[in-house]
């Protein structure tokens, strides 16, 4: 039967159940009851001489978890072993560990942590007959869909589009992508020069006009500057309502702005 012990003396029981005594539901908040739950069915496990037989399902281990537990919690998956009263470290084996998750930021660092794993993903399928959802389960790409920033996707992305001269169905989704790009690689590249104008949330041709202000890199020079405040209005920035679009070729030619001129800032 397991039991905590507090400071050496302070006892609380699994199995207590007077309400006026410290017992584990009157005790533990519910991150701790689940972090004890997985530590008992962890040390279970690890002690278990037929592990390298078994298959071991854990359905959300992070789940109702603390944010700073994770990377202790993805070190024992990753690396189960049994440290003996020597000190020493003893590594254990299971058939197979199937580790089932909602949360993404876990799942992708355990990914990483793991020899050799196996990412699927469960996917929605429509309605059956009888209006009950289905789903299938398909391989996932974890680097493109859950590590891979979400910049650098638009950016493959923009330029995929632009390099296959692929139509262009919708022009206003990729000048808010472009606008993100920008503004990520304008923010980190000049973040003291433009202190003042991230703080108070300006857009990329307010960024444009401070750097020209400041002759830093090129940006007092017309033609450079004119570039950027030209490509700032095809992205419609700060024009958002601007009746006048871009499409055909013309919406080709600014995605290629966009490529030669992020090169520049």
């Amino acid at each position: 039967m397991f039991a905590l012990k507090f400071f050496k003396r302070h006892s609380v029981s699994i199995d207590e159940t007077a309400t006026d005594k410290p017992n584990f539901k009157n005790t533990l908040s519910y991150s701790d009851k689940r972090v004890l739950a997985f530590s008992f069915f962890f040390s279970l496990m690890i002690h278990d001489e037929k592990l390298a037989e078994k298959i071991i399902v854990l359905d959300d281990p992070f789940s109702s978890f603390d944010s700073d537990r994770r990377t202790k919690t993805i070190e024992l998956l990753a690396n189960p072993c049994l440290i003996t009263p020597d000190g020493e470290l003893i590594e254990k084996k299971m058939n197979q560990l199937i580790i089932l998750t909602h949360e993404k930021e876990f799942f992708a660092w355990l990914f990483r942590k793991l020899d050799s794993p196996k990412a699927l993903k469960i996917v929605e399928n429509g309605l059956d007959s009888s209006g009950i959802k289905k789903s299938t389960i398909k391989d996932c790409d974890v680097d493109s869909e859950f590590i891979e920033h979400e910049n650098k996707r638009d950016l493959k992305e923009i330029q995929e589009i632009y390099q296959s001269n692929k139509t262009v169905n919708d022009y206003d989704g990729l000048c808010a992508k472009c606008r993100k790009v920008l503004e990520s690689i304008f923010t980190r590249k000049y973040l003291f020069e433009l202190q003042d104008e991230i703080n108070q949330n300006k857009s990329i041709r307010k960024y444009t006009d401070k750097l020209k202000e400041l002759s830093i890199n090129g940006f007092d020079n017309e033609p450079k500057y004119k570039s950027f405040i030209f490509l700032c209005d095809n992205l419609n920035i700060e024009l958002h309502d601007s009746p006048m679009k871009n499409d055909g070729g013309n919406a080709h030619n600014v995605l290629g702005d966009f490529l030669k001129l992020i090169k520049q800032i």
